[in-house]
């Protein structure tokens, strides 16, 4: 998960990811252009990985800094491509169910803005192999998040 601030409006910019340590079966970008952002962003993050063998649920539960932000990140299950439950804590942005690889990939948002509570995000389904990392995103005082669709160009 990459955050990057821009203070103007960007044009002609180029978006990609590169695997490290080794090829990668697979993997999923998904690019957000969100409005109303701080500037500068100290929001919590977390990540956590399963990758014991036993079976536990692919979720994160983590404490925001302040009330009225959102929260933002990744999920990925390396034991199998299907898709698991989504807690009502979590949307789902995007998701690729690898069938040639056996992997299932996501980027995930918080449902509401975010409180002081301690919440857990991510899904109900226990899986053996499953990764996810959680980024609050502070929202700039007397402004609201709004999500807005990148151009792409393939």
């Amino acid at each position: 998960m990459w955050i990057k601030y821009q203070s103007a409006a960007q044009t002609n910019m180029t978006v990609s990811a590169t695997g490290t340590g080794g090829t990668p079966a697979g993997y999923l970008l998904q690019v957000l252009v969100l409005t109303g952002a701080n500037s500068t962003q100290a929001g919590v993050t977390a990540g956590a990985t399963n990758s014991s063998g036993s079976s536990t649920a692919l979720q994160l539960a983590m404490t925001p800094g302040a009330a009225g932000n959102m929260v933002f990140g990744a999920a990925m299950n390396w034991a199998n491509s299907t898709a698991p439950t989504l807690l009502a804590s979590t949307s789902n942005q995007s998701t690729f169910s690898d069938t040639v690889n056996g992997d299932w990939y996501s980027s995930v948002k918080s449902s509401a803005v975010t409180t002081t509570s301690s919440t857990t995000f991510g899904y109900s389904t226990t899986l053996t192999g499953w990764q996810i990392t959680l980024a609050e995103i502070q929202v700039s005082a007397g402004s609201a998040l709004t999500r807005r669709s990148p151009v792409l160009a393939r």
